[in-house]
């Protein structure tokens, strides 16, 4: 009985040390929380310096920057856990390194600071527009942050067209770490018609192994604050940034995809008067009906919507009248058709890819017809850019309060 208490003893004692062999203390984590990624300002000049530092020489490749800054934001956990009175300074520190890929800008900062740099809690990606506008750059740009276990496939990804150091070093208002701040913006996206839904990394993995095009949600400073809106569009085949949405043109992307609850529509009662009402919406559901007739492929969007009336600037307007509520039902509803054809007319024109996934219903109705232009589907010319496209709305408005009198 004793030799079996001493040798389960043992047992549990070498289990705990193995258990910890590798542990590492707080004290030498930096947890990274935020990254921006930005070209690097005199490149020719540093990659000279770059050559002579490794002693061979780098072709170069004029389509693309080659070098580029990346801006590690880390948190510093003792300023966020003071409480009370004694806190100084921020709660984080960003620190910057300019390299050719991100596993050595990572590593360059050991020789910099005390800390190794840990990802394990990164929150967003912010990425300059002028990296990721010519050639595979955002593909390899976030090579490492899909593919390292430290990584979180959670972790949102914006594109700005500000410097993501400015954007990293604002400190808001409620929270102590700017990352903090832009995610809880981002989650505010199901109230703001003008917000696109977060893009994380793991949907960044989807889009670009799978080649579908798709958008990543724009921030930028204003002044001393943040603002998330509007999108940047990336052509699937190519995984490069076509141009920008503007916040009207992603309002009517989010008619399309279905991603308009809780969000309101100010709409003038007649144009010019300076007479506005606004619509809450309750619940809503869009469809796409694809045929194709006489050669052509023709999508038919249907919107549906039900909600209140939020708040009138109306006058002499009887909205107790059953006429009345029609046409601001009909008001409403060419508002929404007005915000899906922009959408899908700059999309068409302009950028020549299909965010919307139209090409699915393509495929999955007309497959032999889909492989015979599924390589030509997208870009400038193809069956997407040419596709007829039809828009329509129901609104009903359910709840308007019109018995009440405001004296």
């Amino acid at each position: 009985m004793k030799k079996f208490i001493y040798f389960t003893f043992l047992t549990l004692l070498v289990t705990c040390l193995i258990g910890c062999w590798d542990l590492t203390e707080i004290e030498e984590i930096g947890f990274v929380v935020g990254i921006g990624l930005d070209p690097t300002e005199n490149e020719e000049r540093k990659l000279r310096m770059y050559e002579r530092e490794r002693g061979h020489r780098i072709s170069p490749k004029a389509e693309h920057p080659q070098l580029f800054d990346a801006t590690f934001n880390v948190s510093v956990p003792s300023k966020i856990e003071a409480q009370e009175g004694g806190r100084t300074g921020r709660a984080f520190f960003n620190i910057t390194t300019t390299d050719l890929t991100n596993f050595n800008s990572i590593r360059q900062v050991s020789a910099r600071r005390s800390r190794r740099l840990n990802f394990e809690h990164l929150k967003v990606l912010i990425i300059n527009e002028s990296l990721v506008k010519s050639g595979p750059m955002l593909k390899h740009l976030v090579d490492l942050y899909i593919r390292d276990h430290e990584m979180r496939r959670k972790s949102y990804v914006y594109i700005t067209s500000a410097n993501t150091k400015d954007i990293l070093n604002v400190k808001l208002p409620l929270e102590e770490l700017i990352t903090t701040s832009i995610v809880d913006i981002t989650d505010n996206y199901e109230a703001n018609l003008a917000m696109p839904s977060p893009t994380t990394m793991g949907d960044i993995a989807t889009h670009i192994t799978g080649e579908k095009s798709f958008i990543i949600p724009q921030i930028k400073p204003v002044g001393n604050d943040l603002r998330i809106t509007g999108a940047a569009v990336f052509l699937g085949t190519e995984s490069t940034m076509r141009g920008w949405l503007t916040e009207e043109e992603v309002k009517g992307y989010n008619w399309v995809i279905g991603d308009a609850e809780s969000v309101i529509i100010e709409a003038e009662y007649e144009e010019g008067q300076g007479e506005f009402f606004v619509y809450e919406v309750i619940t809503m559901a869009s469809t796409i009906d694809y045929r194709r007739e006489n050669n052509r492929n023709i999508f038919d969007i249907k919107v549906k919507a039900e909600g209140s009336f939020a708040e009138s600037w109306l006058h002499d307007v009887d909205i107790s009248n059953e006429q009345t509520i029609r046409e601001l039902e009909e008001l409403i509803e060419k508002a929404i058709v007005r915000q899906v054809k922009n959408s899908i007319e700059k999309v068409q024109n302009d950028f020549q890819a299909d965010i919307f996934g139209f090409h699915n219903k393509v495929r999955q109705q007309q497959y032999p017809y889909w492989k015979t232009i599924k390589e030509h589907w997208e870009g400038e010319g193809g069956e997407f850019q040419h596709a007829e496209v039809n828009v329509s709305a129901a609104v009903k408005i359910r709840h308007y309060m019109l018995n009440e009198r405001l004296d």
